[in-house]
């Protein structure tokens, strides 16, 4: 199964990180006792249960917050089910494992921001950014009993801000199209005043393993929920846009997609659905079961959104299914493209982007190489890099002979 990708130019990424960053500059002053990042306790710390990019898997996730297990417990359980599920397999390795072992060969290179949780007589800390470094060191300390990895470099700041948390999902690997609407329902919730009621009781009032039971909190994508509904106030979608580089239509597909069930939204989520994808069932199919089916449907063979439009409007999906097949088998069979025009192809593509990239954005090499560090696998990216720079000087080379010599036409 190929899991899906919203596309996203380079250029449109940069740019959008410029204004985010002015954004929560301007609107959320970034505070701490001096901006420095001290070593604290994993343990001390709590997630945000309404953060947009959801780590665990639904349903450990909801035990999770409710205090009935500790997160190596959650991380253990998370194991054993990607042990024989390939979507939580791919999950756990691209969300946790990948970045514990960059952890553990370069260190933490950039803190996580957390701020401390009013009158909590254990004195914990909500984290705002950050929340999947905090999980891959209780990977490293909890499941694989590394003690180095027993506290976390943080930054305390006074008031958490949602606006941060979209700053680092703008900046991380792309959100998927349901973690999209759920950022979105959350900062438009946040522009109309709506706030989460959840409290974090204490371990010894819960009697639980956990870190503190949440009570009050919306399980599932209730509270997000809220916003499909919810009339924006004058000027909140221009920020918004700001912050998610989206724009308001888009956005307001994404919030639709909120018509469809936790199951479905759940597993649409975990495979990386797209919006396109999902328009269709979310605008066109209101029963939860036949909900859950399609999307099971769209993974496992990898719909488009016309594919979907023809699920939806079916009542037999076995008889959809059969004209899909039918559809498939008559398809021309796809041209075979010769890897040297692919090359070609690809360099000139590049080239302009860096040529565009660079003029907008003159620490782009800053950016690539953190996210590089940050992916893993530092000496293969190395390799690759070696590669590619001995294949450019010797095209360079040629390119320069055909300068000196004429000996190139446009026909060659």
């Amino acid at each position: 199964m190929t899991m899906r990708r919203e596309k996203i130019s380079a250029i449109d990424a940069l740019q959008g990180l410029g204004r985010i960053s002015d954004l929560v500059k301007k609107d959320y002053e970034f505070t701490s006792a001096n901006n420095t990042a001290v070593n604290l306790p994993i343990e001390k710390m709590v997630p945000d249960p309404h953060q947009a990019r959801r780590v665990l898997p639904d349903g450990i996730r909801e035990r999770f917050f409710r205090g009935e297990i500790d997160p190596a417990t959650a991380l253990k359980e998370w194991k054993q089910i990607a042990e024989k599920d390939k979507i939580e397999a791919s999950m756990l390795d691209g969300q946790i494992l990948r970045l514990a072992r960059s952890l553990q060969a370069q260190e933490q290179i950039y803190p996580i921001t957390i701020s401390q949780i009013p009158d909590d007589s254990l004195d914990r800390y909500l984290i705002e950014t950050g929340e999947r470094r905090w999980w891959s060191h209780w990977w490293l300390f909890g499941v694989e009993n590394d003690d180095r990895f027993e506290t976390i470099q943080a930054i305390v700041v006074e008031k958490p801000s949602p606006w941060r948390q979209a700053a680092e999902n703008l900046q991380g690997e792309p959100l998927t199209a349901v973690q999209e609407a759920c950022q979105v329902a959350r900062l438009l919730l946040l522009e109309s005043g709506v706030e989460p009621e959840y409290e974090l009781m204490d371990i010894e009032q819960s009697d639980r393993p956990g870190l503190g039971s949440y009570t009050n909190i919306q399980q599932g994508y209730d509270f997000f929920r809220q916003a499909a509904t919810q009339r924006a106030p004058q000027g909140a979608w221009s920020r918004i846009e700001q912050a998610t580089g989206k724009g308001r239509r888009y956005c307001q597909y994404l919030l639709g997609l909120f018509n469809l069930c936790d199951r479905a939204l759940a597993e649409a989520e975990r495979a990386r659905l797209t919006e396109s994808q999902l328009r269709p069932l979310a605008s066109g199919e209101k029963n939860p079961e036949r909900q859950i089916k399609i999307v099971r449907l769209i993974v496992e063979r990898d719909l488009g959104r016309a594919e979907v439009e023809s699920l939806v409007n079916e009542p037999n999906l076995d008889d959809a299914i059969e004209k899909i097949d039918k559809g498939s088998r008559r398809k021309k069979t796809q041209t075979i493209r010769a890897p040297e025009e692919i090359v070609v192809e690809r360099l000139l593509s590049m080239t302009r982007l860096l040529d565009r990239a660079s003029r907008s954005e003159t620490s782009v090499v800053g950016i690539v190489t953190r996210e590089m560090i940050q992916a893993g696998e530092i000496e293969t990216r190395r390799h690759e890099l070696a590669s590619l720079r001995s294949f450019l000087g010797e095209l360079i080379s040629e390119l320069d002979k055909a300068v000196l010599n004429s000996s190139y036409t446009k026909d060659d």
